[in-house]
Parts: structure tokens; sequence; C-alpha cells
């Protein structure tokens, strides 16, 4: 049997395209799946648990649309549908597989009555960035053969049983002997963008009606950009942008929504280098805008951050940070999610709080969320000899000879002097 999958991670779920072929015939098979992880309560191990929330599979009449394996599947959140390329010479769309045009790529609501495929070429292209998605249009950046760089709108409509398609492709901005790198769109801003080895990223203007390009303005060419954005799962979702640049890529930079106050504000950076190593392995962090209140709605502030931290290893809750500050060690803020001990405002080491913000030997901090930590040093009961000690047996009980003010009791000695640092 040979297999083909090609997955869209959204927001609530995962959607797959799996393509197999058995006894000579090609099927394709759609899945929305969520994923939990559960701990086994008898045996404390985390399980990792898949939910199957709608399928439907059919015999695939035209095999030249199975893309290749590395392909991603898109899902499309006006038109509600799902797309991928093919060999960057086709875009093929499936069908949403709802009996209405209403849902979301994780709704459970309706089970899909069909899969049905079409698909387009895309003369002259060489290659394509992924899917952006602003103001209700989409844009697609596309090398061409030329040389030159398009970004594309793509406009769709299907009806709302999801049984006729139609598209158009329309070019609103071409950069000459240059390539798209990075583009993005972010909500009431316009689209962010920068090329292949090229310093600094630009900022284009969108109309709100008609989705065409209206003006563009060039940021900050002093370093080269990365610019990061979570995928598109909903039509009302305010995603914000993020960019780091090449002097320091351990800070994310917040782009705003307002077109002509960018980021260079250098009280909107955040800088996260200060989790530890293992962050990449057991962590899992999500960036919004706006503060832990507006967690079931309200207004969006794009001057905080709203965090959740969670851990998949040892399934800790979800943390959530209002915090429009840095956030590293060091800032005076005790934050248990950024696993730091203690944090009593600088970087020093010798004061009790070391420069990893960890509690040095001998020494207790105070742990109180978001205010500085008070560290004090533990002198007597820390089986080291410090001044003003007769004796320190490593606890502070009366009675086994060693006092709990650490004085050599009556009738009793001491052997040794001890270590003294």
């Amino acid at each position: 049997m040979r297999q083909i999958f090609v997955q869209g991670s959204f927001e609530g779920c995962i959607v797959q395209a799996y393509w197999y072929k058995n006894s000579g015939s090609w099927y394709l098979d759609r899945q929305v799946l969520t994923v939990d992880t559960v701990i086994d309560p008898d045996t404390g191990l985390q399980r990792v648990m898949w939910h199957t929330q709608k399928s439907k599979s059919l015999v695939l009449n035209d095999e030249s649309l199975i893309p290749c394996a590395h392909e991603t599947l898109h899902y499309h959140p006006y038109g509600r549908f799902f797309f991928y390329y093919w060999k960057n010479q086709k875009i093929v769309i499936l069908d949403r597989g709802f009996g209405t045009s209403t849902g979301n790529a994780c709704t459970t609501s309706e089970d899909p009555t069909s899969i049905q495929t079409w698909s387009f070429t895309v003369s002259n292209i060489d290659g394509m960035l992924p899917p952006v998605f602003y103001g209700g249009f989409c844009y697609i950046p596309a090398s061409h053969t030329n040389g030159n760089s398009y970004l594309y709108r793509w406009d769709t409509n299907m009806n709302a049983a999801g049984t006729t398609f139609t598209s158009s492709w329309t070019n609103i901005r071409t950069a000459s002997s240059r390539e798209y790198k990075q583009v993005y769109g972010m909500r009431d801003v316009g689209l962010f963008f920068n090329y292949e080895g090229q310093q600094g990223y630009s900022l284009i203007k969108i109309h709100a009606t008609t989705g065409a390009y209206v003006s563009e303005e060039s940021l900050d060419s002093t370093y080269y950009w990365e610019i990061f954005q979570t995928r598109f799962n909903d039509e009302d979702d305010l995603r914000p942008v993020f960019l780091s640049n090449s002097d320091n890529y351990a800070k994310l930079y917040q782009a705003t929504n307002v077109l002509t106050d960018h980021f260079v504000d250098t009280t909107n950076k955040y800088n996260f280098n200060t989790y530890p190593v293992d962050f990449g392995k057991y962590y899992a962090m999500q960036i919004r805008p706006g503060t832990c209140a507006q967690e079931n709605g309200g207004l969006e502030d794009f001057d905080k951050l709203h965090v959740n931290v969670m851990s998949i290893r040892d399934k800790a809750h979800v943390v959530c940070v209002d915090d429009s500050e840095d956030i590293y060690c060091g800032n005076g803020k005790w934050e248990a999610y950024n696993l730091e001990v203690c944090d009593d405002g600088d970087n020093d080491n010798g004061d009790g709080c070391n420069s990893a913000c960890e509690v040095e030997t001998r020494w207790t901090c105070t742990q109180e969320v978001n205010a500085t930590s008070v560290c004090t040093y533990v002198a007597c009961g820390n089986g080291f000899l410090d001044p003003g000690e007769q004796c320190d047996d490593s606890n502070i009980i009366d009675g086994d000879g060693c006092s709990s003010t650490c004085q050599i009791e009556d009738c009793h000695s001491c052997i040794g002097v001890g270590p003294t640092s």
C-alpha cells in the first residue's frame, strides 16, 4: 500500500488529507482530529490521545492531483475550504466537506457529505510561499521564472453546498529581480514582508474594500529581519506580528496596530532568552495581544502581551502573563512561568540570587509573583562555621551539643572547626 499524508495544524485541531493506493485504486480520506495529553491515574504516565472528529473517504479519479509528501494543507478562513500547492504549478482545492458554508477548520457541528477537488494552473511560477489572509482576502507571494516575484490576490468563491468553485488571480505588486522571503498580514495594519538576502522590511497598506495595493513604506534597513506570526484559523482572529533581527535573535519585537507607529520603540521588546536550555523540548508558548482579562473576549491591547506557557512534560497548567515590560531574569519580578527560583532585580552572583535566577548556597529568597525576591543569608544550621558561631552541626536543635544559635552547649565539646566557605 502506498500512502501520502498532507497535514495542516490549526488553533483547535489537526486536519489531514490522506491519499492511499489499495488494490490498484487511489483513495482520498480527509480527517479532522483533535489531540490531547492525559495522565494515566494508575501509572502516572502521560499519554497522547487522538480524537477523530470528522472523516470522509472517496475514490480519487484524478491521480494527477496527488501532492508531494512535503506539501502543507492550508485552510482558507473566508472560503472555508482546504487547499495545497501541487509542485508549484497548481493550487488544488478540497471542498469544505460541510453541508453549509458555516464552520471553521475545527468545527464538529457537521459531518462531511462528500469531498470534491478543483484545481487551476499558475503559469510560469517556480515557487509559492504560504498564503496570507488579511481583511477578507487571500494573498499568495510567488516567484516567477523571469526572476521577478509577484504578490497575487486570490479571489475565490464557493457556494454554500460546496459544489461549485470559482477563482481569479490578480497581481497587486511586482518585486523586480528580488524574491519574497516572508509575507504576513496583520489586521488593521497591512502586509509585512521582507526579501531574501536584503536588510529591512516593508509594510503595505491595503484598500479595505477592494483588497488592492494602496501604498507601502520601508522600515528599519539596519538589520536583517525575521517575521513571525501564528497560523490563521478564524477570520475574526487578531494575530500580532513579531520580528527579530540579526543583532539579537533572542528578542521579539512587537509590531503595532498603527501603520506609522512601528516597533522601534524600545519599550515594546520581549526577551525570552532566559528560558532554560530545555525550553524548546518541553514547553509550548502562545503569544497574543491583550491582557489576561481579555481571555474570553473584549478589545485586544497591542501594547501588552498575553503569554500562555504550558509544560508538555509535566502537563502543567497554562500560565497567563500580563506584563508589557521585558520578560527576563533580573527584572525584579519573580515569575514562575520563567522557571525562576528567585529574581532580585540584577544578574549579580554572591547576593543570594545568582545570574541565572537560582538561589545560592546558604541563602533563602522570597517568591511572590511579580515582586522582587528578598534574599536572606542563612548562617546557623547551614553546616558552615560562620563568624560568631562556635559550632554548626547543620541543624538548629537544642540539646545535641550545638544549640539553636550555634553555640557549644554546657558539658559538650565539638570536634573540628568545620568548613568556612
